[in-house]
């Protein structure tokens, strides 16, 4: 005898698998295993969007503490240089240098050039 009906292959031989029959046991639409994963790709993406502003703000104000923190630290060389009891020319070249490398000359001053110039004001 010839199995017919909705669950069942057009031969008739083979059973279809649930979610090709029209419906599942529960009653509610069955979907293939592409449209499960293209669900779960599109809910993935929905929540990456959702937290995107939120990295983009976390990434602007570490960004922005980055850049007040070199200007504060290029500021505080430049004073500290002209306040310092070096000699004018000693001055001309640190401030040049500052300029010139704003990052790697402010921070050799605070670890080199300021130590250097409190020695050699308790020499002179």
């Amino acid at each position: 005898m010839t199995k017919m009906g909705p669950e069942y292959d057009v031969v008739g031989m083979a059973e279809r698998p649930e979610w090709l029959s029209g419906g599942c046991p529960t009653g509610e639409l069955c979907q293939s295993p592409h449209q499960q994963e293209e669900r779960t790709m599109q809910a993935q993406l929905a929540h990456q969007m959702a937290l995107a502003p939120v990295g983009n703000i976390v990434i602007g104000g570490m960004a922005a503490s980055a850049i007040v923190g070199c200007l504060v630290l290029f500021f505080g060389a430049l004073l500290s240089i002209v306040r310092s009891d070096l000699t004018g020319g000693m001055k001309l070249v640190w401030i040049v240098f500052a300029l010139a490398a704003p990052f790697l000359g402010c921070l050799l001053w605070f670890l080199v050039g300021r130590r250097d110039s409190q020695r050699r004001a308790g020499i002179a």
